[in-house]
């Protein structure tokens, strides 16, 4: 698949690349190929493939240009058909766990859409990320993820809608019940006048008690928090993602940092080796 005009670029080195650039893997994804990251996620709930992670899939780059173009065809299905026959069988690493890659979707989520007739793909290509907290997950491993709405003043939705809001010193509380988001600060709407609301003000998130009750046993384990991940529109409805996440201490960091930078000294001898062979 690769030759002088073009090379290989798998995602794990696309996500080193966006977070270098305040970006993320996924909203490259999205850019570039949506269409292609939908249907990958088809054929593995289709085949029932357990082993899509981030080492397997990506994009050709343009050599002349070092631009990523789209992604390349699928392939490493060895442990395809080997997921139990339920829908909660067929796993991948697209899928938003706490051992997966951050993406919002999942092989469930999209297989499940298939057979439905689409109407719940339809959706999923309507969800557009507004916000990233890329700082959590530097300083927090993240273990579990849960999708919440947000009670919002109208002001505020509208200041949202124009990308005017920041995650990266919020964090969320369990008080008398509520899960309550801290520090997301949401910058005045311009025409809100009398209407705006404290800019830093506490939003109550809107969950199942059952998830309230897990979460509030969760976060009183020493080293656990509760951290914004992303907010993101679904449906034309403001959605946060919450991670419940216990914090990296300072070898952890190092590690990651390093292991990045050997990633992408990799990268850089397999381009130039291609270039060499070709």
């Amino acid at each position: 698949m690769t030759s002088e005009a073009r090379s290989l670029v798998n995602i794990e080195s696309v996500d080193i690349y966006a977070a270098n650039r305040d970006t993320t893997a996924h909203s490259i994804v999205m850019r570039r190929d949506p269409y292609g990251y939908h249907m990958m996620n088809i054929v593995d709930y289709l085949v029932g493939n357990t082993d899509r992670h981030w080492g397997n899939w990506g994009f050709f780059a343009d050599n002349a240009t070092n631009r990523l173009t789209k992604l390349y065809p699928l392939m490493d299905f060895n442990r395809a058909f080997g997921a139990d026959d339920t829908l909660e069988g067929a796993r991948c690493q697209t899928k938003p766990d706490a051992n997966a890659c951050q993406f919002p979707g999942s092989v469930l989520y999209y297989g499940r859409a298939f057979f439905e007739g689409g109407s719940r793909m339809a959706r999923a290509k309507g969800i557009k990320p507004m916000a990233q907290n890329k700082k959590a997950f530097h300083d927090y491993f993240v273990e579990e993820r849960i999708e919440c709405g947000m009670e919002l003043k109208g002001t505020e939705v509208k200041s949202m809608r124009q990308g005017r809001m920041n995650l990266k010193e919020s964090f969320a509380i369990v008080k008398d019940g509520e899960v309550l988001v801290c520090g997301m600060h949401i910058s005045p709407y311009e025409q809100g006048n009398i209407f705006n609301t404290d800019p830093l003000r506490q939003k109550k998130l809107l969950l199942h008690k059952s998830q309230i009750r897990h979460l509030g046993q969760e976060v009183g384990k020493m080293g656990y928090s509760l951290i914004p991940l992303q907010v993101y529109l679904k449906d034309g409805r403001f959605k946060m993602e919450l991670g419940l996440c216990k914090g990296k201490k300072l070898h952890d960091k190092r590690d990651d940092i390093a292991a990045k930078d050997a990633q992408r000294d990799i990268q850089r001898a397999l381009r130039s080796r291609n270039r060499g062979e070709d």
